[in-house]
């Protein structure tokens, strides 16, 4: 981890200088999906009108919440004219993001979840590099910390990169060490060229619970070529006490299993060197629903997960990414020969004996 501290100067690539030639001052709409999160919203809000460049659209779409929600998003709206508050029936995040998308007129597209925050500079630093690069993608890297009684505490962040790409290959040099430091998969901490996301046709998938963000944003690094990162973590993450898990879905298989099948044929026609992650990334996540299944949830026991189980091992989908993943690692080596046997029996013994090891280790 860099010993930079968080919202301190930025490197000498960014900073922004009275000098600097003049730039356009485009529109920057900012979606705020909002789904029971009175609790968080103020502090997200806050961050985003604060923010040192002003030209400012945000969109905050309440999505049916219960709870204190709604009259937030509309004190909002009516204490800062560049807010607008949007209600809708409960549809999920996608849906939610969706009619944020439907609804902007900004150039550039931001996406901010309403449980986490962003740095005072971050436009401003994001926008610079967009229009001096005529990026269609900028990311930044994130923070991860927590909300304690003394303010946000920053723990980690993900690996500083510093680049401009002018051409997809240039682009897919990049993508390894943009995956290693977890920057592709979540929708938040990029700029988005408005233009860019509507020539893709990029979508959010509603009804997928996990997973959606790789298949709108995959739609977009596919066609990518002016793509930029700064070296600042202006994201801040904010990392939520786990419950117990007291229920399971079977969606989240069905929704992961999705996910890759959707974007086997994108990666394969765009980028075949990172199919082999793509692969493992679905066996990994497969490996965390028998976790699931078998550690701390109550509603899915005895022959209804069997058969989900049986499900699982002679789908098409996990069929054919047992047989032709290169595994890494130990985990990942045994968990990919127990999904060649086909065998609901032994994935069943074997997801028993970690769920019971974690029992044990929690003592």
């Amino acid at each position: 981890m860099s010993n930079r501290q968080f919202g301190g100067p930025a490197p000498a690539t960014d900073r922004l200088h009275a000098s600097d030639e003049p730039r356009p001052n485009p529109l920057v709409t900012i979606i705020v999906p909002a789904y029971n999160a009175a609790d968080y919203l103020p502090g997200c809000m806050s961050s985003i009108v604060r923010q040192t460049y002003a030209n400012l659209e945000v969109l905050v779409v309440d999505d049916g919440s219960t709870d204190g929600s709604p009259a937030i998003c509309d004190a909002w709206e009516h204490k800062d004219p560049r807010i607008h508050a949007i209600h809708q029936s409960n549809a999920g995040v996608s849906a939610a993001r969706n009619t944020g998308l439907d609804h902007a007129t900004g150039e550039y597209i931001m996406f901010i979840d309403s449980d986490d925050m962003i740095e005072p500079n971050t436009v401003e630093i994001m926008l610079n590099r967009a229009t001096r690069n005529r990026s269609q993608i900028v990311f930044c890297a994130n923070w991860d910390g927590h909300m304690t009684q003394n303010g946000w505490e920053p723990i980690r962040h993900n690996t500083y990169y510093d680049f401009s790409t002018s051409t997809s290959e240039e682009f897919i040099g990049w993508f390894d060490k943009l995956a290693d430091a977890m920057y592709i998969f979540a929708p938040w901490g990029k700029l988005f060229e408005r233009a860019f996301i509507e020539q893709c046709g990029a979508r959010f998938p509603v009804g997928v619970i996990v997973g959606e963000d790789s298949m709108f944003n995959f739609q977009l690094y596919a066609g990518a070529e002016r793509v930029s990162c700064v070296p600042h973590a202006l994201y801040r993450y904010i990392i939520r006490s786990a419950s117990a898990m007291n229920s399971f879905k079977t969606q989240w298989f069905t929704d992961r299993r999705d996910v890759y099948r959707h974007l086997l044929p994108t990666i394969q026609g765009w980028n075949p060197g990172y199919l082999n992650r793509h692969r493992l990334g679905f066996i990994r996540n497969i490996d965390i629903i028998l976790d699931n299944l078998y550690n701390r949830q109550r509603n899915c026991n005895g022959h209804a997960r069997l058969a989900f189980i049986r499900g699982i091992v002679t789908d098409p989908a996990v069929i054919e990414c047992a047989t032709n993943v290169r595994p890494h690692g130990l985990r990942d080596t045994i968990i990919t020969k127990l999904l060649r046997t086909h065998s609901p029996w032994i994935i069943t013994l074997y997801a028993q004996a970690v769920g019971l090891l974690k029992r044990i280790l929690r003592r």
